[in-house]
């Protein structure tokens, strides 16, 4: 399957209910022009079975916004209660409204006849993360739509702003402290780890600062370039790009109080 290009988004989920998370990031996403498709419920015939065995089971298009909320809900609330290590979350698909040409196109309808109809489409999950102990807002998309995996350049950068914007209109609903993102292979990020030490990693492709801890920072010397966001956060495009997947050392430090 083609590589991905995510965004991860983080919130304090003390705050405010999941219900509430749960519906401003939809909002965000019909805010952005994305259309939603279906969603993959995971399943298993046997639900002792170890979660590597479990496989996504694609459900009828839910068109009741409150009853797909009610389902993304409590999944997340299931993974705080479980004991399990890991959790299969479940899978929303929207379109993006992604530029395709020829050779994308073809590409896709390659990939469809071995994975189905999630292939063009923006792939979000909503989850628990226990180590940092916040909730996660997953977006993914293919990584040929925005990298030199394939398509011309011009159709790429178009790709990727467009998921920028995407990004940027969940972030404007939902209002995460932190988020990045970056291409799969090097979305690694140690959140849990630095927020023990009061830090925020600023070294992946692009890094959001939520207003809560964007105040009084001094910008760090790898930003490229960066956006002041309108709730006053900030979005920050890093000027490298690391091959190591050691902890990354580099970062800003936030005050908790």
């Amino acid at each position: 399957m083609p590589a991905k290009f995510s965004a991860t988004l983080y919130i304090k989920s003390e705050d405010v209910e999941t219900s509430s998370i749960v519906r401003n990031t939809i909002e965000g996403l019909l805010a952005a022009g994305c259309t939603y498709k279906m969603t993959h419920i995971p399943s298993t015939d046997n639900p002792n079975d170890d979660w590597m065995k479990r496989s996504w089971q694609l459900v009828k298009t839910i068109h009741d916004t409150q009853s797909l909320i009610q389902i993304l809900s409590n999944d997340i609330e299931d993974v705080k209660k479980s004991n399990e290590k890991y959790h299969m979350p479940t899978r929303c698909y929207f379109d993006g409204a992604f530029e395709m040409d020829n050779e994308i196109r073809s590409s896709i309808e390659r990939e469809r006849t071995v994975f189905g109809e999630t292939v063009p489409y923006l792939d979000i999950i909503l989850t628990y993360n226990k180590e940092a102990k916040r909730i996660e807002i997953i977006g993914l998309i293919d990584e040929v739509y925005v990298s030199w995996m394939g398509g011309d350049g011009r159709m790429q950068q178009s790709n990727l702003k467009r998921f920028l914007q995407i990004v940027e209109a969940i972030y404007d609903k939902v209002g995460p402290f932190y988020g990045y993102l970056d291409y799969e292979g090097h979305d690694y990020n140690h959140i849990s780890y630095f927020l023990v030490e009061n830090k925020l990693p600023v070294d992946n492709f692009f890094v959001i600062i939520g207003k809560s801890h964007a105040s009084g920072i001094q910008i760090p010397e790898n930003v490229k370039s960066w956006k002041r966001l309108m709730d006053g956060g900030l979005f920050l495009q890093i000027n490298h790009h690391p091959k190591s997947k050691s902890p990354v050392d580099a970062y800003i430090y936030f005050n908790t109080s």
